[in-house]
């Protein structure tokens, strides 16, 4: 009996490649003004003030107001991802390495894109809600309520409102009956688990997990949350993300390069809003009143 036939057995690998979970990005592209095809390192984004109506006389002498005409600059840096296998070692696997690297590419640097509008959110918001509103120090109603209380204070617009959440702090949302209870709030929107990409209270939701670029920032168990308006914040591209394969003919090697020019800034401070709250907080569960089927009989 050939017992060594085990020595020369083939190992078969499953074609389709497990990619590490990891964020694909991009989500906050339609949330904020982006501007594509910017020629230099800078783009201006214009800004204006008010004036007012004021009673006066007939035939009274013009009183010309400056309505404060500003600028609000966003600097594009370059941003780069590359990676390279020996084409020997494609020969040891029966799915494309080509194709896995420039997935994973392209990923960077869609996650690098929302990256950029955090960081500027993290230093240019104009109002911050501290951890300790609403009376515990998880993100609570009350903290969702000051958003919506603030904005209407400054009189940003309700239409395109958003919000960049924690899976943490989407789950200490649901622990209160308001945001999962058919009397406050439609009930689909939380029927697959969460209610991120929908409209809820007055605000698009939007939520991001672990990003190994950073994500949202969190310093021990304080993380804190952004609230903006899309007219808010700007978005510079100058090179969108550009994606080659080329030879290595010295190392017997293909590279993927990836590279794109970016930058963002705040436009208008008050248009933007940080929520700090503790990740590990375990809220208890606060109900609310008789769903509303219930409570129409």
């Amino acid at each position: 009996m050939t017992q060594s036939l085990t020595n020369v057995q083939i190992k078969e690998f499953e074609s389709r490649i497990k990619h590490a979970y990891q964020a694909g990005g991009m989500d906050l592209f339609r949330c904020v003004r982006t501007i594509t095809g910017v020629i230099g390192n800078q783009i201006q984004f214009p800004k204006m003030g008010t004036i007012i109506a004021n009673r006066g006389a007939y035939l009274a002498a013009a009183n010309p107001q400056d309505p404060n005409f500003t600028a609000a600059v966003a600097t594009l840096y370059p941003y780069y991802a590359d990676s390279v296998w020996s084409t020997l070692q494609q020969l040891t696997v029966n799915f494309s390495v080509q194709e896995a690297l420039v997935q994973d590419t392209s990923m960077a640097f869609k996650r690098r894109f929302d990256q950029v509008l955090i960081d500027e959110w993290a230093i240019g918001a104009g109002y911050n809600i501290g951890i300790d509103v609403g009376g515990n120090q998880g993100f609570n109603y009350e903290k969702w309520n000051y958003i919506n209380r603030r904005f209407m204070q400054k009189n940003v617009p309700p239409q395109n409102r958003w919000i960049l959440l924690s899976p943490a702090a989407i789950y200490q949302l649901m622990q209160d009956a308001r945001f999962i209870n058919r009397l406050y709030l439609d009930q689909d929107i939380i029927a697959a688990g969460n209610f991120s990409f929908s409209p809820v209270l007055g605000m698009n939701v939007r939520w991001v997990g672990d990003m190994e670029e950073g994500g949202l920032p969190l310093v021990g168990t304080t993380r804190t949350a952004f609230a903006w308006h899309t007219d808010s914040t700007g978005m510079g591209i100058g090179q969108d993300v550009m994606l080659e394969v080329n030879k290595i003919p010295l190392q017997h090697a293909w590279m993927v390069t990836g590279s794109a020019q970016m930058g963002a800034t705040v436009i208008d401070s008050q248009g933007v809003i940080s929520v700090q709250y503790n990740e590990t907080y375990e809220p208890p569960f606060v109900p609310g009143g008789a769903p509303l089927e219930k409570r129409s009989k």
